[in-house]
């Protein structure tokens, strides 16, 4: 997503990243209160250009190399 022109922050929050110390309860009393936009319009558009960016590479017959097997063992 980086790559396709994606913000580090929009890309934390389209990978449900949080941010340190928001679950323990560390976070400042200004963020809890002010901090509320939740970018919608901008993690639908960095998933909608990784989308793009995977239909031109299927498109192509590029193939993606996996650092695994994705098939079953017999």
């Amino acid at each position: 997503m980086q790559r396709l022109g994606g913000n580090e922050a929009i890309i934390h929050k389209c990978l449900a990243h949080t941010p340190k110390g928001e679950h323990s309860g560390n976070s400042t009393k200004l963020a809890r209160i002010y901090m509320r936009h939740d970018y919608e319009t901008q993690i639908c558009d960095a998933w909608n250009r990784l989308g793009a960016h995977l239909e031109q590479v299927m498109a192509a017959g590029n193939a993606i190399s996996m650092p695994f097997s994705l098939a079953k063992a017999a």
